[in-house]
């Protein structure tokens, strides 16, 4: 386990829970006040659990799953393994008031956070400079799981103006890196989480999978990524070299640009 994925979270909390079908205990906590508002994200953590283990054909590696609400905090949410962590926003609505779309960011952050389990936790990057591998493929899952579990508020269509748009207008700008940049430094980290890294790494998983010329290509490549190098680090490359062994293609040599260049 990598240590960036270790946290304590000390508080006042009360929680609700469920269990998949697998029997793993999902639970969600909030201060006591906060706690009529967790139904929802609750029903999509189990939801997305059951999906992704179905999907990849590898079982959530523990035996519980806690997400908590924790005040003031820096960044929206983070995967923490076991134990997500998201502000208040991110995880609670009212029945009543909410509106469509505070419904979809919540469902969406909560996907996010899940697929990291796998994707980042399971088998993380060997270093900062591939952070896309984690937060591109997690990215990519809000909208592919959505579009499965809730038909009405993820479409194949939402993709363009949600993730793409913004990657392309981020990518012509004069920040604009490649998806890979070379920190020699951890503290230098914080750059690279950036519209690049998610909406750009996001593309770059659902270009290479419309390339690979079906869906069934796509699940095979990420399933022997995954399995390949359990409990391990990955890069680049690692996911060029199983599209090249599914597909027969020279992809390393097609995407290497996509990831080493910017614009």
């Amino acid at each position: 386990m990598s240590t960036y994925l270790l946290a304590f979270v000390i508080g006042n909390f009360e929680c609700i829970e469920g269990r998949t079908k697998r029997n793993v205990r999902v639970s969600v906590y909030a201060p006591p006040r906060e706690i009529p508002e967790l139904k929802l994200c609750l029903e999509v953590s189990i939801r997305t659990l059951e999906f992704l283990e179905d999907y990849l054909g590898i079982p959530y590696s523990l035996k519980k799953l806690d997400l908590v609400i924790v005040h003031d905090m820096n960044v929206g949410a983070m995967e923490n393994w076991g134990c997500i962590i998201a502000s208040k926003k991110n995880l609670t609505v009212d029945k009543h008031f909410s509106m469509l779309n505070e419904v979809h960011y919540l469902s969406t952050v909560i996907v996010h956070e899940i697929a990291h389990m796998w994707y980042g936790n399971l088998v993380t990057m060997a270093w900062w400079n591939q952070l896309w591998l984690n937060e591109g493929f997690a990215k990519y899952m809000e909208s592919y799981i959505l579009k499965n579990l809730y038909p009405t508020m993820g479409k194949d269509e939402d993709f363009l103006p949600r993730t793409m748009c913004k990657a392309l207008n981020f990518d012509c700008s004069a920040t604009a890196h490649p998806i890979e940049v070379d920190y020699e430094s951890v503290t230098e980290k914080g750059d690279m989480f950036d519209t690049i890294t998610y909406s750009k790494g996001a593309c770059l998983v659902r270009m290479l999978s419309d390339f690979l010329g079906s869906e069934e290509a796509f699940k095979k490549v990420t399933r022997n990524y995954l399995k390949n190098h359990l409990y391990g680090n990955v890069v680049t490359q690692d996911l060029w070299n199983e599209c090249t062994l599914v597909s027969d293609l020279p992809v390393d040599c097609i995407m290497e640009a996509w990831v080493s260049s910017k614009g």
